[in-house]
């Protein structure tokens, strides 16, 4: 007997800030590659309030998994002023983004 490997399932990434507070969630179908939904998760972040003056309307940074790696993505990240830093694939992992990124992992 085959196993089945086209099941239906669902997929959730979460954006969160650096103490690991959610952002923004979103739910996609299991089949659906992180990289095309990494844009998405950074326009859906709503302004952070807190500190005294205008909220920021973007994160400063992007932390990410090679999953998120495409040069298109790094571009608009980067036009859009924020730091992206995902390890490249075929590349070894950056050393220590390990430690910020398993507050949420």
């Amino acid at each position: 007997m085959g196993i089945a490997r086209r099941k239906t399932g669902s997929k959730h990434l979460l954006i969160c800030d650096g103490r690991g507070t959610p952002l923004e969630p979103i739910k996609t179908a299991a089949n659906v590659n992180k990289v095309t939904q990494t844009l998405a998760l950074v326009e859906g972040v709503s302004p952070v309030a807190g500190h005294p003056g205008r909220p920021r309307q973007c994160p400063a940074a992007l932390l990410g998994d090679k999953g998120h790696d495409s040069n298109p993505n790094l571009d608009e990240l980067r036009k859009r002023r924020i730091l992206p830093a995902i390890s490249r694939k075929g590349a070894p992992n950056i050393r220590g983004l390990g430690k910020p990124r398993y507050v949420v992992e």
